[in-house]
């Protein structure tokens, strides 16, 4: 029998890395309230979270248990709210904060089927790693490292792959005739877009695509080695194993090394910080610029100084340059139709240089080391904006 591959579908905003930070800081403080009688836990979740948890007729816990157990934030024992050691992590350190990655590389080395996030859980022998197995066919496919939903359906679950095989079993994979059946391309997608937050996945065009360069050879061999799945027994207790699932003293975490894509001028704007160093980097992501100027209207404008580069230099394509509004380490946000452009923007070269000086002075006058949230850049960068001479 095929292996159905479940993910709470409809959810993908309560997945979006930013809210499963806010979640993970809610939930902490709920740590061992009662779940029994009226909702204990919306007002709390809501208040920090600013998310709706509809509908309101029905408990939070109810409804969107599979979100906190499926991110491995949390799980019901004995009738009470118990957080994981991932949970209070983010709470508790900036490790995650500072590298997202390293929340996601945790997820996909350790979610595997049978899950306790969903109903009928039983103890097998022969445990399935999802992300494992796509992750690995990508690092597979060459010169293009992508993916539908059709062929993990058809390359992967019909051929009943566990994620455990090395790099030459999926490069010898022969596709199967396996297809969806009713809601589970859907749930396929969704989970396939929550891991195209990781830095090196991207979600465009209906297809998961690993964003690194066929001829970076150090992150192929990190990223082989990082996604190797945490094998362990099942325990017959759902309980016992969502908490051994999401233990993070299990295991070390071992992030891939993306090859530095900055220019030496944008090196500067750094000052040594992992999270300018990392935004840096996913801005000059082939497939996020791709999915961006896919998105705009030909000819290309520089969002700041109006500038169309076709139309001052005629010899040239497309000179504009990816901006992230946030310049943190969070990836790209989500919506239901995939990867969501709305916090990047095209600027010219000389606009995005000026901008992050903008930004810098903006830090320094203030004593703060980086923006505490998303509508606060987006104001600062708004100034910078108007103050442009057109």
């Amino acid at each position: 029998m095929v292996t159905q591959w479940r993910w709470d579908q409809g959810r993908l905003a309560y997945f979006r890395f930013s809210n499963i930070v806010l979640v993970a800081n809610a939930l902490r403080r709920l740590d061992g309230i009662e779940l029994r009688g009226d909702d204990p836990i919306r007002d709390h979740l809501m208040g920090i979270t600013g998310l709706p948890f509809s509908p309101s007729h029905y408990k939070v816990w109810r409804n969107y248990k599979r979100v906190f157990s499926s991110s491995l934030l949390a799980c019901e024992a004995e009738g009470r709210l118990a957080v994981s050691s991932i949970c209070k992590h983010f709470v508790d350190s900036n490790d995650f904060l500072e590298q997202p990655d390293s929340y996601f590389i945790y997820v996909f080395r350790n979610f595997s089927y049978p899950h306790p996030a969903f109903e009928g859980y039983f103890e097998t022998s022969v445990p399935i790693y999802p992300f494992s197995a796509i992750i690995k066919f990508l690092l597979s496919r060459t010169p293009r490292r992508q993916a539908t939903t059709d062929d993990i359906f058809a390359y992967l679950i019909g051929n009943g792959v566990t994620g455990t095989e090395n790099l030459d079993f999926y490069r010898c994979l022969k596709k199967s005739s396996h297809k969806s059946r009713g809601d589970e391309e859907r749930q396929l997608r969704e989970m396939m877009i929550f891991a195209s937050q990781a830095t090196f996945l991207k979600w465009f065009a209906k297809s998961l695509i690993l964003d690194i360069s066929n001829s970076d050879s150090e992150a192929f061999s990190d990223l082989t080695k990082s996604v190797q799945p945490n094998r362990r027994p099942k325990l017959s207790d759902s309980t016992e194993e969502f908490f051994q699932m999401s233990s993070i003293c299990e295991n070390a975490i071992q992030i891939p090394r993306i090859a530095e894509r900055e220019s030496p001028v944008e090196v500067e704007f750094t000052e040594g910080k992992r999270r300018r160093t990392t935004h840096l980097r996913a801005e000059r992501s082939p497939a996020l610029r791709k999915a961006l100027f896919a998105s705009l209207p030909s000819p290309y404008r520089c969002d700041m100084c109006q500038l169309i580069p076709k139309l001052k230099y005629d010899w040239v394509d497309n000179i504009l340059e990816v901006h992230h509004l946030l310049p943190l380490s969070s990836p790209v946000f989500i919506e239901n139709e995939g990867t969501s452009l709305q916090d990047v923007v095209a600027i010219c070269p000389n606009c995005h240089k000026s901008v992050h000086v903008y930004y810098r002075n903006w830090l320094k006058e203030n004593s703060i080391e980086d923006f505490p949230d998303k509508n606060t850049v987006t104001s600062v960068y708004n100034k910078a904006k108007s103050g442009v001479a057109k």
